[in-house]
């Protein structure tokens, strides 16, 4: 009896640190929050971004030509989960089904599940495994994403100079637009197809170009379409402003490349670290088969294997929120 209270005296006093780590770190997060938010709640104050506006609308300034160009763009509906989950597929460059893809994640949460439970006999480790291979889909999609964003944005500013050529040479807009769904690889040509295509079946322009903008994932082309709308509203040189736009494009080119040689080491320290107790348990296991078994086989070790899960998710979650600059 005394070495049964020894062990629920020590789950107890593990439960608690835990549960006190975690509080400590949610009160930061949320004392981090809070910062912020009054931060850019002064900063919208002081640019006189603070007054209430119509929730069905966005307004845009920008400068053109020496004067404050002013619009109204209408801002869509929020999709549904199955239009976001389509939306991501075709940004990751994805060519498969939403059901094929919910389909795959489906079975290798269920055949990553079934082999830990198979192999510790445990539903607590088997449910870490499971949200760990989780948050792994969530976050793949991510990745593909940014490398498609990259790959895009690379061909943007090629696009914006063939498009300033193409309009000093007297070619219309959506001329413009058909040369560089004609002349570039994809995945620049498939957006500005989808433009033209979207102009022919009865869409204003400057609507057909904020749509398609909307469904992709880069801030660069948000930019152009804010700024070509805002020249066809209000009329300037479309040419001399994809120029400038390019301009502004390299320079956000070289400040991201910079950015990332900044927080390499931030995120070669949060694979190392997230590989690290894999790699060690994998060793112990092959070592000292007897140390893995008891820890897997004993209550106490699986609530250590599950508390020891769950911070490496919070880990990564906040190591990823630290390496992310927005700019």
């Amino acid at each position: 009896m005394g070495g049964l209270n020894i062990d629920y005296a020590r789950l107890a006093i593990m439960v608690a640190v835990f549960v006190l780590v975690i509080t400590l770190w949610l009160i930061g997060l949320i004392i981090w929050t809070m910062r912020n938010g009054r931060r850019q709640r002064e900063l919208d104050r002081r640019l006189g971004l603070d007054a209430p506006a119509d929730p069905g609308n966005r307004e845009i300034y920008l400068w053109v030509d020496g004067r404050v160009a002013h619009t109204s763009v209408a801002q869509t509906a929020r999709p549904g989960l199955y239009a976001r989950l389509e939306n991501t597929i075709e940004r990751a460059g994805w060519q498969t089904s939403p059901a094929a893809v919910v389909v795959i994640a489906l079975g290798i949460l269920l055949i990553g599940g079934s082999v830990m439970f198979m192999w510790t006999q445990s539903y607590i480790v088997s449910s870490v495994v499971v949200v760990g291979l989780g948050y792994i889909l969530l976050c793949y999609p991510g990745v593909c994403i940014a490398r498609m964003r990259t790959k895009f944005e690379n061909q943007l500013v090629d696009a914006l100079g063939l498009a300033t050529r193409s309009l000093r040479a007297g070619h219309p807009l959506i001329g413009a637009f058909q040369l560089i769904a004609q002349e570039l690889p994809p995945p620049i040509s498939r957006i500005f197809a989808e433009i033209c295509q979207q102009q022919e079946l009865g869409k204003s322009l400057d609507e057909a170009i904020t749509r398609t903008a909307n469904r992709t994932s880069s801030d660069d082309m948000r930019f152009f379409a804010t700024a070509v709308v805002i020249q066809l509203r209000n009329g300037g040189n479309l040419a001399d402003m994809m120029e400038r736009l390019t301009v502004v494009i390299r320079e956000r080119m070289r400040l991201a490349r910079r950015v990332r040689i900044l927080i390499a080491q931030t995120q070669l320290s949060k694979n190392v670290l997230l590989a690290m107790p894999f790699i060690i348990f994998l060793m112990i296991s092959l070592l000292v088969p007897d140390f893995a078994v008891r820890l897997t086989n004993n209550p106490t070790g699986r609530m250590m294997l599950a508390a020891a899960g769950v911070s490496m998710l919070l880990g990564a979650w906040l190591m990823r929120k630290i390496a992310t600059l927005k700019y």
